[in-house]
């Protein structure tokens, strides 16, 4: 799933490969989501069902807060490309949870400000993503 800031739209950037390496080497997938940068630069949230949904809502918007004012207070001096990041849900109850905050998100904590997209890939019929870009 991907959000944006209204202004533009961005194309993904990320790889299954590069979320893959994440899953990998850093067993990212815990109680607590935490922000994990690639080494593509693309910043990466795995959504767990082991969390509370609004322990996440507020972790996540936090980080909105802040890609929202970067945005608005560079745009005055220096136009930039709007902020983004991902969000990823593994599995299907994480998937659906990654849809709900992104749902959340953009209609009742930032309506008229994010833009929601949806993105799935598959390497094998186990393995299932949801991107969120803002």
């Amino acid at each position: 799933m991907k959000i944006s800031l209204r202004d533009n739209e961005c194309p993904p950037n990320g790889s299954v490969w590069e979320v893959t390496e994440l899953l990998a080497e850093d067993a990212v997938i815990g109680e607590t989501p935490c922000i994990y940068t690639s080494s593509s630069g693309s910043r990466h949230i795995f959504i767990s069902t082991k969390s509370g949904f609004m322990s996440q809502v507020l972790y996540i918007s936090r980080h909105v807060d802040r890609l929202l004012y970067k945005y608005h207070s560079s745009s005055q001096f220096d136009p930039s490309k709007p902020s983004e990041f991902w969000i990823h849900g593994i599995g299907p109850l994480s998937i659906m949870r990654t849809a709900e905050l992104a749902l959340h998100l953009s209609h009742r904590l930032y309506p008229g400000h994010l833009k929601i997209s949806t993105y799935t890939s598959s390497c094998s019929t186990k393995k299932h993503r949801l991107l969120l870009f803002i």
